[in-house]
């Protein structure tokens, strides 16, 4: 389900009636709006979307008559709150002061809509350094323009969900520039210098850019109040200056500007950790390479995994050192690594958000979900796959013969190397005592005594032998699965903490009930509850507007339980909508703790099996369920 502004929706509506092409000027005097205003709007539902919902040519705009576009049109909702938000920010900082009138007029609400949203919205501009102010009928924006520019950086950001395809829809707002040309502009400069950079650091440098100039022609220059000295980075490579000194210079040259040495500063400030350094003398710093591995020693010890990071330490090194600079001026790297890795790869991303929340305290630096999402990249890097269950236990019957053996073995860890255990291996059965346990046996010579679980295979393994030995492993992980889940999720749930339609419907309101419960019956203490909140701070938990899965960054509960709350009016969780809670409490001295989250993960990705959980209406009807989705 998307959702759209009011005046999104009603575009899409309009579209829908005519049943026929709208030319520009009148689809925008239908909306109010302007031509500009208008492609604007018409390239955010397309974005919001992931793909064009409405085409436009010489005949007009109308909709694209695609069967499972138009089912996403009729799961289109209104998300006032949010797209009002998005719009008020930005009409706040387009201008000096913004009329109250005008603002009801141009967002179509009323006065004390108006005023419930810079109420709520305050913290954002706080965040920024900035403050909301009002004048009796008007309202404005205060603070160093340098953080205004930020916060504007920010919001393109936050509207881009991919910018490698969506850099062009903001051509609405710069101008008389475009995006593109800016782009060229930077790649000419790029190569003239001979500087190699990622195309994901490039897009963020474009927007940084683009703000400043833009910022500039409105008439907004750096203000006083930030001198060179004031805007400069920690340390400023020569080839950055000259990078921005040349892009600079033909800026002015093509657009008649006049860059101050403050204004150039504020860019360096902005672009400092997209940039290449001398990264040897940022290898050879041993303190800062000493604390980046022990922050990493202590994140795996906390999970439970043992991984190698040498391959990747170097080059994490470089990565960390460039966030912190980042950090310091607020210039966050950008991309939607985050959410992508959120959904298909939870547990390594949950591991990321406990290094951040370490690298955090280490350094006194915030980092943002954006900046996560680049460490789970790393971290992914080395633990590809990280099992919820035990692997299989494998005995192997092949006499030794030559060099078939170590063919069978070698080809049995290429392909089963994650998801087998081969726990000894003999030449015949004589050698298995019953000491030894495994859960099922591949041989390659013809047995006399029947095993149960036996698979025959050759030395050199055929693709119906590979098959017979996935389908093997497959079966024992899906009964591994349910006695886990009888094991484990049973003795997470109790009846006392399953509540059903209970009329909260804030995250505010279930965490204070949650935490005035759950330290009641001694669960946990007075600190627990502000450490839900924080990883929450870091990345949020919910998922697909379906369920969020809070947790503390500790295993610092008392017991290990699970929480269970479902709401058939939508649950607001910070910034998304839910129908389901689930608060995960772990016990530090509890091995299956770190299991919990990858389990309940597992069932709830699903969109069937969580259509079908959030019909339980207790603990036993979950626990049935449970056990019948888990083959």
């Amino acid at each position: 389900m998307i959702e759209l502004s009011q005046r999104q929706y009603l575009a899409l509506r309009l579209l829908r009636e005519y049943q026929k092409p709208i030319k520009g000027q009148q689809f925008s005097q239908l909306l109010n709006v302007s031509p500009r205003t208008l492609r604007y709007e018409v390239s955010a539902i397309n974005r919001i979307a992931g793909q064009p919902i409405i085409l436009s040519n010489k005949e007009g705009y109308t909709l694209n008559e695609d069967p499972a576009v138009l089912q996403q049109i009729q799961d289109c909702r209104v998300d006032d709150d949010r797209q009002l938000e998005k719009q008020l920010i930005l009409a706040l900082l387009e201008c000096k002061e913004a009329s109250i009138y005008d603002l009801t007029q141009k967002l179509y609400v009323s006065e004390s809509t108006i005023y419930s949203l810079v109420k709520r919205m305050m913290p954002k501009f706080h965040s920024f350094s900035l403050s909301l102010q009002r004048r009796g009928e008007w309202l404005s924006c205060q603070g160093k323009e340098t953080d205004k520019r930020r916060m504007l950086s920010h919001f393109f950001f936050a509207e881009a969900n991919a910018l490698a395809t969506t850099l062009v829809n903001f051509d609405g707002y710069f101008s008389p520039f475009g995006l593109a040309e800016l782009a060229q502009i930077i790649h000419e400069t790029l190569d003239e210098l001979d500087v190699q950079i990622d195309d994901i650091y490039i897009k963020n440098i474009i927007i940084c850019i683009a703000v400043c100039v833009q910022r500039m022609i409105n008439g907004y220059p750096s203000d006083g109040s930030e001198t060179e000295a004031d805007a400069l980075p920690i340390s400023t490579s020569p080839l950055l200056t000259r990078f921005v000194d040349t892009t600079c210079g033909r800026l002015q040259e093509q657009l008649e500007l006049t860059f101050t040495e403050a204004d150039k500063a504020t860019i360096l400030a902005f672009i400092t950790g997209s940039f290449p350094e001398e990264n040897e003398q940022i290898l050879q710093n041993e303190r800062f390479r000493g604390q980046i591995r022990k922050l990493l020693d202590k994140t795996f010890r906390h999970f439970q995994l043992e991984l190698d990071y040498s391959a990747v330490f170097d080059n994490f090194v470089l990565h960390v050192h460039f966030l912190l600079l980042r950090c310091r001026h607020q210039n966050f790297f950008h991309n939607d690594f985050a959410t992508s890795l959120r959904t298909s790869h939870p547990f390594i991303y949950d591991v990321a958000v406990y290094l951040a929340y370490q690298l955090e305290k280490e350094f006194q630096a915030a980092i943002p979900g954006d900046e996560i999402g680049l460490i789970a990249i790393y971290l992914g890097s080395i633990a590809t796959y990280v099992p919820t269950y035990d692997l299989p236990r494998v005995i192997c019957i092949c006499p030794q013969y030559h060099e078939l053996r170590k063919l069978m073995v070698q080809q049995l860890t290429e392909k089963f190397s994650c998801t087998l255990d081969i726990v000894k291996i003999v030449s015949s059965l004589s050698e298995i005592t019953d000491q030894d346990h495994a859960d099922f046996y591949l041989s390659t010579v013809k047995t006399e005594n029947s095993l149960t679980d036996l698979i025959p295979i050759s030395p050199i393994l055929s693709p119906l032998e590979i098959h017979r030995i996935e389908k093997k492993n497959l079966e024992f992980m899906k009964a591994q699965k349910r006695r886990k889940l009888r094991q484990n999720l049973l003795r997470f749930f109790d009846d006392q903490l399953f509540f059903c339609n209970h009329g909260l419907t804030t995250e505010v309101e279930i965490l204070t009930f949650f935490d005035q419960l759950l330290q009641q019956r001694g669960v946990i203490d007075n600190q627990f509850m502000d450490s839900v909140r924080q990883r929450e701070s870091l990345s949020s938990t919910a998922f697909f507007n379906r369920f969020a899965v809070p947790h503390s960054l500790e295993k610092d509960a008392l017991l290990t339980k699970v929480v269970y709350y479902y709401s058939v009016e939508p649950i607001r969780w910070y910034d998304s909508r839910v129908n389901l809670v689930l608060l995960i409490l772990s016990r530090s001295d509890d091995e299956q703790a770190s299991k919990i989250y990858n389990l309940i993960f597992d069932i709830l990705i699903d969109e069937s099996c969580y259509k079908k959980m959030i019909l339980c209406r207790s603990r036993q009807e979950l626990m049935d369920f449970l056990e019948a989705n888990s083959n």
